[in-house]
This record gives structure tokens, sequence and C-alpha cells, in this order.
């Protein structure tokens, strides 16, 4: 949390490390599930309201690259945000936040945001003597963050901000790829907001064969060259290692050269039940690159069910004037935000048409076991919800049908 409590350990919420120990905790967690005896490890960050309070990365990824300032998950580690952090009385922890809070003051990720942010700024007790803006906000496994990892990686529920991969080093070089972060084979950014991130390929995230990405609303980047909100690359990418990009917004990005939402390499990566609005871009302004081949996914296999002939690069997906071909359905979107929108984060408005027009419900479980997907959103909303046959298109989902419940009441 911001301040901490008791002892600061990190070792449960009455002793909760401070900010600047955010690193050390996740650390010490990685250390615990590569030495034991731990297999998996989560670690829990409050939030604050309206993003009141920001943790800005202070530890240097590279001790030789000096904007390499970024929060490093390692391998085996959960980092999960939108905690409330309780309250105190006279310095003392009351024991009424965290996994204590009441219905009021539950987990909301939304209400309660946890944001990290890639600019490292100067603090006291911290190494950092002027600010500095990193190149990603989160980084997957060790630097720089490319390699695939052997034990999943996940950040749930938190908000990427300030990282700017726009180094001169080249194409291909990490430090020109994803602001927010670059997602490697074994890491999941689930159920996040990646925004005002910027980089020359990725603006938002960089997402390499194997990665996923679900819940997540990428919005608001910028590359200068391609893939605004996200550019998938297709190196070693193969039936059985795909990238995933699944329920996810990925709204008013900006490209220079192409793909102001996405670009994708030639079967870098499937997308299921996501909506692609409001970009832009020179050239395919919100999605750029081959989407009419299809190609073998095992994984799609194990949620839809044996396939001949593989799958199009996009299902069940929406996007702004233009209509994508499908194995399933895909739908053309209007340009007039009003139709679906409510607010800037693109959450969805009463008889939105994108409520339960998105991928069949049935689904769900399988996406769950199979890409550990969430069973609600980041609001706290179920995906799959009672007598409805499909699910809420995009990053987040809308509670009722697209009538609304008491229709028949007021009617009658």
């Amino acid at each position: 949390s911001q301040n901490g409590a008791g002892v600061r350990s990190g070792e449960d919420a009455a002793n909760a490390a401070c900010a600047m120990k955010l690193q050390d905790i996740l650390d010490d967690a990685g250390d615990k599930v590569e030495d034991g005896p731990l297999d998996a490890a989560v670690v829990k960050v409050a939030g604050y309201t309206d993003g009141d309070f920001v943790y800005h990365a202070n530890t240097l990824s590279s001790t030789i690259n000096p904007q390499s300032y970024s929060y490093v998950i390692p391998e085996g580690v959960t980092l999960m945000g939108g905690y409330f952090e309780g309250t105190f009385t006279g310095g003392n922890y009351n024991n009424d936040g965290w996994d204590n809070a009441d219905d009021d003051h539950k987990r909301d990720p939304m209400a309660y945001r946890t944001v990290l942010s890639a600019v490292a700024v100067p603090a006291q007790g911290s190494t950092v003597t002027q600010e500095v803006q990193g190149y990603h906000a989160v980084t997957f496994g060790a630097w720089p963050g490319t390699e695939t990892l052997s034990k999943e990686a996940v950040i749930d529920g938190v908000w990427l901000t300030d990282g700017s991969a726009t180094s001169m080093a080249g194409t291909g070089n990490p430090a020109t790829m994803g602001g927010g972060a670059i997602v490697p084979a074994g890491a999941h950014v689930r159920n996040c907001v990646v925004s005002g991130c910027e980089a020359v390929n990725g603006g938002g995230l960089y997402l390499m064969a194997g990665g996923t990405v679900s819940g997540t609303a990428i919005i608001g980047n910028t590359a200068t060259a391609s893939g605004g909100g996200i550019y998938a690359d297709n190196g070693n990418a193969a039936d059985g290692k795909r990238a995933h990009i699944i329920s996810c917004t990925i709204a008013d990005n900006e490209a220079t050269t192409e793909g102001g939402g996405l670009r994708l390499e030639d079967g870098a990566a499937m997308s299921l039940n996501t909506v692609i609005w409001g970009n832009t871009a020179p050239q395919d302004k919100n999605v750029g690159g081959v989407a009419t081949k299809r190609f073998a996914d095992t994984m799609w296999n194990n949620v839809f069910g044996e396939k001949a002939g593989g799958y199009f690069p996009f299902n069940d997906c929406f996007v702004e004037s233009l209509e994508l071909p499908s194995d399933f359905t895909n739908s053309s979107m209007e340009s007039d935000s009003a139709i679906y929108f409510t607010d800037s984060y693109r959450r969805l408005k009463e008889f939105s048409p994108l409520i339960k027009h998105g991928t069949l419900a049935d689904y769900q479980d399988g996406l769950q076991t199979e890409f550990g997907v969430a069973a609600q959103d980041m609001q706290g909303i179920d995906r799959a919800q009672v007598n409805m046959a499909r699910l809420d298109a995009g990053a987040f989902a809308y509670d009722g049908g697209v009538l609304p419940t008491d229709l028949f009441t007021r009617l009658f």
C-alpha cells in the first residue's frame, strides 16, 4: 500500500509493505517460487480512488540501462491490484481492508486503481535523483522481458501507464517494443487498463507468441510506427503457440504508420469477443495485417472443439467500419461512440449493441480452463450471466440483458 502498516514486511494486511518496497516484495515472492517452498505466489497491492496515488518504478531492471525502470513480475508470480487498504486508528490497521473489506469496499480495480507507472521519480530512500521515464511499465520474467516463461506470470486488475519504448536502437530491440509491457509466452495481462503508453511498435502492448491478454482495455496509447494499441509478433508462432486476445477493448489508440488499434503479423494472434474502435492511422486505422487466412490453433480447438482447416484470426469481434472474415461471426461498428459506450474507458451504455452479442456464454468455462481468463470483469460483473446465451463484447461486462429487466412491470 502507499504507506504500509505494522512492521511493513508485506507478510499480511496488518503488516503491508510500503509502496517503495513493491519490487522487493515481488522479488521475494519470485525467490520463494524458484527456490521453494511455493509453486506459485500472489502479491496483493492496494489501489486508490481515481488513481490518487501512483506506484512509480524505482528499480533498474538492468544496471547498465538507465531507462530500464519497470516493475518486474517474476515467473510464478501473480500481481493483483484493486484492493481497499482499510482504515487506521492511531497508525494501527483496523482489519477492515483487503480480503476483510465489507461489501462497499470489496476488491474493485475500477474503483481502487492500482496504477503502475514507468516513470521513476525522486523519493526519500530511493536511488533515483531525477525523474526518468522507463521503457515499460511492467516487465515479465527478467529484463528485457522477451524470453518464454517456464511458469506463468500474471498481472490482474492493474493500470499500466507512462511506458515509453521509443528508443532509436532499431526495430526488434526491446527498447522499441510495448510501452505498457512486452507480453512473452507464459505471461498474462488480465483485467487491466493500459493507457498513456508509447512505443515504436505496440504503443500499449507488444504481444509475443504464447502470450495472453484478456478482459483488458487498451486505450489511448501511441505507436510511432505500427500497432498503437497492440503489436502482435509472429516469431516462433505455431499451432499450440499463438498469442490470444480475449474479451478486450482496443480503442482510441494511434499509430503513425499502420494498425492504429492492432497490427498483427501473419498467424501471430487469435482474437475473440474483442472490440476494436476509434483508433487512428494513415493505413488500416483499426486493424493492420492479414485477417483473411486461417491458422491451426490447438488451444482454440480445446475450447471450441476440433476444427479442420484452422481458424481466422478474428471471431465474434466488433470492429469499427470493418467486418472481418470469421468462423463464427464478426460485426462492423458505426463511428458514433454514443451508440455503444458511456465513458472514455469505453464501458457499455444501456441498450448498447455490444451487450449480450459477443461469443457464446457456453465457451466461458473453457476459456477459464484453457487460458485462465477471469469469470468476472474489472468491475466485478460476471462474464457469463444466468439465462443469457452470449457474453458482452469487449473488456467490460454489463449486468443484465439488452432490455431492462423491469420493462414489463413498468409497461403493465
